[in-house]
């Protein structure tokens, strides 16, 4: 694979100290986030743990058990 686009945009927004939002694939009008750094993150609810099934692609998703501790 080549990544001479991703890798570049990648290596941009870490230098920016931020991250993206985008429209969720799976779930309509859901949002997705992926950051850069944990240093943008100033509060977490978790809401579901999710186990995904990896064999060359993603081929079973399990919904873990959530416990508040």
């Amino acid at each position: 694979m080549i990544y001479s686009i991703s890798q570049p945009f990648g290596a941009e927004i870490r230098r920016c100290g931020g991250g993206l939002r985008y429209h969720s694939v799976r779930k309509l009008n859901a949002k997705c986030w992926a950051l850069m750094t944990p240093s943008c993150v100033a509060d977490i609810i978790q809401t579901t743990d999710l186990e995904m099934i990896w064999n060359g692609a993603i081929t079973q998703v399990n919904h873990l058990r959530f416990s508040h501790r």
